[in-house]
């Protein structure tokens, strides 16, 4: 079961497995559980659709979902002539009206890519972007002939494809290597993310590439920005034992860590960080701790200070946003990227505000009677061309 996205007050996830039997253990499907425990299986892959979906599911500004599949699509062509095809991506509805908008392996040898395993991500310019571990035109002695070395791609929710950028495992290539995890926009705008071998690398939306630096350890996972600007995340290999480390690197490539894992507090992290509105990070391991096999949910204290999270973190002018933090009760102020807001507290943890006319994309600051609590990332307002407005804004 992979990670869930919340909408309608329902959360929304999908299975590798299950279903279809025309793959091994089944295909995999997308579904709907409500918080009173009601399941509704609103999608079944069937190979030619997509198959065995890794990544989470994202909802796009438009109000549907997005995501990928880690195989499926067109059959044959991937590196070991898996039958179900190198992966799709594909979106849907919440009432399940599915669409798949593109399948990898469409051009000679993957050019276009193969076997997607991050999430995506929407950038503030309403595109989406994600990563490829294999496939792209660059063949530098990657693990075999057809399968190269991964890409970065980007497209529209009508399914407009572009390949921006191409691996490659030649040690004179330091981008690395077959990136497993996806991208984030961080607050500058530019999207970064890592490789299999631990590349730090920094990308604008047009495509420019820019390898940073090398983390201490290989196959790491999902980055997120924390409230200090800086970037955080997890490695299932790496470290004093070999086995997983916790990480940061600052975006000039400056690197450290912050933790290495030996066993007795859990080894092989196979999932990102959570940074809590008190500044605290939380994340998990996949074995270790006191069962060996079990696993540990740890957390980090680095210092940080509070900040407050927009629920969801978009919205078009009008629209009702959800802030979550700390201590919020005295509340005097909300503004998005500086315009000042409508907002009520709900509670000690929660404020709705509206998103006022004239904001555009960037910082949600709350202020209280004894300082200002900013947003970690940037609160996206749809540009023109991006969500059509319910009015015409005069």
């Amino acid at each position: 079961c992979d990670r869930i996205g919340v909408l309608d007050e329902a959360m929304y996830g999908t299975t590798f497995g299950g279903a279809d039997l025309a793959c091994n253990s089944g295909c995999g499907t997308i579904f709907k559980i409500t918080a009173e425990g009601k399941l509704t299986t609103l999608h079944r892959f069937h190979g030619a659709d997509g198959a065995s979906p890794l990544a989470a599911l994202i909802l796009g500004s438009d109000g549907d979902f997005y995501g990928m599949t880690w195989l499926g699509g067109i059959a044959g062509g991937c590196w070991y002539d898996e039958p179900h095809g190198c992966g799709t991506i594909f979106k849907m509805t919440a009432q399940g009206v599915f669409t798949t908008l593109h399948r990898f392996c469409k051009d000679t040898n993957c050019a276009d890519g193969a076997l997607p395993l991050g999430s995506l991500v929407q950038a503030t310019n309403g595109k989406f972007y994600g990563t490829t571990s294999g496939g792209g035109r660059s063949n530098h002695n990657c693990t075999e002939p057809n399968y190269a070395c991964g890409t970065i791609f980007a497209f529209t929710s009508s399914g407009e494809f572009k390949t921006l950028f191409e691996f490659c495992a030649n040690w004179r290539c330091p981008s690395g290597y077959n990136p497993g995890a996806g991208l984030i926009q961080a607050a500058d705008g530019d999207l970064y993310g890592t490789s299999l071998t631990g590349a730090f690398f920094q990308m604008t939306l047009q495509g420019k590439f820019r390898n940073v630096s090398f983390i201490n350890g290989n196959e790491p996972n999902a980055l997120i920005q924390g409230a200090d600007g800086n970037f955080y995340g997890t490695a299932y290999f790496g470290g004093t034992a070999g086995i997983g480390t916790v990480f940061k690197v600052t975006a000039q490539g400056k690197t450290s860590t912050l933790h290495s894992f030996d066993y007795n507090d859990g080894d092989n992290p196979a999932a990102g960080l959570l940074q809590a509105t008190d500044g605290t990070f939380y994340g998990t391991t996949q074995s270790g701790g006191s069962d060996p096999s079990g696993g540990v949910v740890f957390k980090l204290s680095v210092g940080l200070g509070a900040f407050v999270t927009p629920e969801p973190g978009y919205g078009k002018v009008g629209a009702e946003i959800v802030i979550l933090g700390n201590n919020l009760n005295g509340t005097t102020g909300v503004t998005f990227n500086g315009t000042a807001a409508d907002f009520d507290v709900v509670s000690d943890s929660e404020i709705t505000a509206t998103v006022p006319r004239g904001a555009i994309s960037g910082t949600v600051e709350v202020t209280l009677p004894d300082k200002t609590l900013k947003s970690n990332v940037a609160f996206r307002v749809p540009q023109s061309g991006w969500i059509r407005p319910a009015v015409k804004l005069l």
